[in-house]
Formats: C-alpha cells, structure tokens, sequence
C-alpha cells in the first residue's frame, strides 16, 4: 500500500473531533483540510506536513505510517 496517513486518528488523540475543527486549527485550504480528514489514502505536501507539525506540536510520524502490502489494512 504505501504510505498512508492517521490524521483522522491523530487528530482524534489531540481532541480534535471533526474534518471542520482539523480545518479550522490548521488553516489549511477546506478542501485539503477535509480530504486529508477523511481519506487515509491521500497524505499531505511538504507545506501541509510543516502546517500540521507546527498547529499540533507533531512530528510526520505521528500522522503518517508506511504499511507493507502484507500489513494492509482493510
């Protein structure tokens, strides 16, 4: 599979409940905000990455994961 991200998770464990909250402490473009939320097969640009770390005092590991294709989540 590849890369995939936990923003959604992630977010979740900051107490961040919603794609719109994510959107709002960010301030990434709504679209972006929402598809990243929502969809753990899309991940973020260099800018975004840099974004999420400085809003939510993270690291790209704690959102984004590599799976082997034998580790797939379903």
């Amino acid at each position: 599979m590849g890369l995939i991200n936990r923003i959604q998770e992630f977010g979740k464990e900051k107490g961040i409940p919603s794609a719109n909250k994510f959107w709002q402490i960010t301030g990434l473009p709504r679209a972006t905000a929402f598809r990243l939320w929502r969809d753990r097969s899309i991940y973020p640009d260099r800018g975004s990455v840099e974004v999420i770390c400085q809003k939510l005092n993270a690291q790209p590991g704690d959102f984004l994961n590599y799976v082997e294709e034998a580790d797939e989540i379903s």
